[in-house]
């Protein structure tokens, strides 16, 4: 069974582009981002963010702290 979609479009792209990518996305009170490579890398996406830049500061997050590629 796949997982649940996000309520906001915007960062439901963010998700599935992780998935293409090849992060694992896994949901729960939170979704989830695991990083296929050997670092690890984890990423935590809110389920109700708050704050109307969350996406563009989620995204630059990644690119920042994690193995994320454009």
């Amino acid at each position: 069974m796949g997982r649940r979609r996000h309520p906001r479009s915007e960062l439901e792209q963010l998700l599935r582009e992780a998935e293409r990518k090849g992060w694992r996305v896994a949901d729960g009170k939170h979704f989830k981002l695991y990083c296929p490579c050997p670092r690890r890398c984890f990423k935590t996406i809110a389920s109700t963010p708050s704050d109307p830049n969350y996406v563009k500061n989620a995204i630059r997050q990644l690119r920042r702290s994690t193995c994320w590629e454009d």
